[in-house]
C-alpha cells in the first residue's frame, strides 16, 4: 500500500503531497486538472511506463527540466524516479537502482482506465503489452528476456538485410531466440490458462448472466520444444530473407476473446468489451495474488462513470476492502470510510474522510 505520495513539475502539477488511505481514496474534480496525473503518477512506480502511452518528455511539466516521483509504502520503503527528457533515475531507500527490471515489481498496480476498452479491437501489440506487462510484474527476469528477445532479433533483422548475409551469425540469433521464445511463450501460456476460470467468473458476475468468456492465446511456438522453435526459425529463413525481417516469434502472437464462442473484437458491443476488459483485469489480480502472495494497487481512472449503478456495486463488491483502491471521477461519489480527495488545477482544494 502507499502511504504518501509526492510529485514535482509533474504534468500539471508544480508540487504536491499527498496522503493515503490504506483502502478507498476518491481523487475528484473537472475534467481536465490533474486527476489522472496523480494516478498515472502511481502506475508509473509499477512499471515505469505510462498508461495513457505517452513519451516520457511529456511527463515533465512545461517549462521544466525534470520531474519527480516519491512515494512511501506502509513498510516506509521510499520509491524515487526522476524523469528527464534523456532518461530516468531510480532509488530505492535511496539506493540507486540501474536496472529497469529491479524496480520493477515492487510497487505492483493494475489500473482500469477508458483506453482499455477497445484492447481486443486495437492492434496484437496492445495485448501483447498487457501480457509482458503483467507478467513482468510478477517475474523479474521475464523483462530481462523480452528485451534480449528483442535486441536478438532487431540484430537479426538488420543481418538478414545485408548485401551479403552471414548464415553462421544467423544460426546463433536463431539458437538464441529459440531459448528466449520458449520462455516468453510459456509464462504468456500458463498465465492465460490460469486466468481462464477467473475471467469467466467475473464476467458472469459483473454483467449477471450465464454468459460464456474464453481467453485463448496464439502463438506459432506452442506447445513445441526449444529445439523444435529452432527448427522452425531455420525453415522460415528464405521467407525471412525476402522479406528482410523475422517473422515467427513471440512479437507476432495474440490473444483473443471469445463470448458465447463468438470473437468479441468483431461481435461485441463496446459495453461487452468494457465489462470483458474489467473481468481480464479483475481475474490478473487473483493471478499476481496466487503467485507471489501480493496483493495489487487497484486504479480505477473514471472507469465508474461508463457503468451503470449495478455494475459498478458489482465492481466494487469484487474488489472489497483487500485492496488499496483509487478512484478518479468528476462527481464525489458516496463511499463509505473513503478518503476524498479534490483537485483543482493540479492543486489539492479538499481532503475529508466520508
Amino acid at each position: 500500500m502507499i502511504k504518501k505520495l509526492k510529485l514535482k513539475s509533474y504534468r500539471n502539477i508544480d508540487e504536491l503531497e499527498l496522503e493515503f488511505d490504506p483502502f478507498v481514496n476518491i481523487i475528484y474534480g473537472d475534467n481536465a486538472q490533474g486527476k489522472t496525473n496523480i494516478v498515472e503518477a502511481l502506475d508509473y512506480l509499477s512499471n515505469l511506463k505510462s498508461f495513457r502511452n505517452v513519451e516520457q518528455e511529456n511527463l515533465i511539466k512545461v517549462n521544466e527540466k525534470f520531474a519527480t516521483i516519491n512515494a512511501i509504502d506502509d513498510k516506509n520503503d521510499s520509491y524515487n524516479v526522476v524523469i528527464t527528457k534523456e532518461r530516468r533515475n531510480m532509488s530505492i531507500n535511496k539506493t540507486t537502482i540501474s536496472k529497469k527490471a529491479d524496480f520493477i515489481g515492487n510497487i505492483i498496480t493494475i489500473t482500469f482506465s477508458p483506453e482499455n476498452v477497445d484492447m481486443f479491437k486495437d492492434s496484437p501489440k496492445i495485448r501483447r503489452d498487457f501480457l509482458d506487462d503483467s507478467l513482468s510484474l510478477i517475474f523479474p527476469s521475464y523483462s530481462t528476456y523480452l528485451l534480449n528477445f528483442d535486441k536478438y532479433r532487431v540484430e537479426r533483422n538488420n543481418t538478414l538485410k545485408e548485401e551479403k548475409v552471414d548464415k553462421v551469425l544467423i544460426d546463433t540469433y536463431d539458437s538464441l531466440l529459440s531459448n528466449y521464445s520458449k520462455v516468453i511463450v510459456n509464462r504468456r501460456n500458463e498465465f492465460i490458462k490460469s486466468i481462464k476460470t477467473n475471467l469467466n467468473k467475473y464476467y458472469q458476475n459483473l454483467t449477471n448472466t450465464k454468459s460464456n468468456i474464453d481467453i485463448t492465446y496464439k502463438s506459432d511456438f506452442l506447445d513445441i520444444d526449444e529445439k523444435e522453435i529452432y527448427e522452425l526459425y531455420k525453415k522460415n529463413y528464405e521467407f525471412d530473407l525476402e522479406r528482410g525481417q523475422t517473422l515467427l516469434g513471440p512479437h507476432k502472437d495474440d490473444i483473443v476473446l471469445s463470448l458465447d464462442n463468438n470473437d468479441i473484437s468483431v461481435f461485441g458491443s463496446q459495453g461487452q468489451n468494457r465489462i470483458a476488459v474489467i473481468s481480464l483485469k479483475l481475474a490478473t489480480l487473483d493471478y499476481i495474488y496466487e503467485v507471489i502472495n501480493k496483493k495489487a494497487i487497484v486504479i480505477l481512472d473514471d472507469v465508474l462513470s461508463e457503468l451503470d449503478e449495478d455494475k459498478q456495486n458489482r465492481l466494487l463488491n469484487n474488489l472489497n476492502s483487500s485492496y488499496q483502491l483509487f478512484i478518479t471521477t468528476t462527481k464525489d461519489i458516496k463511499i463509505e470510510k473513503a478518503k476524498k480527495i479534490r483537485i483543482e488545477n493540479g492543486c489539492v482544494k479538499e481532503k475529508e474522510n466520508g
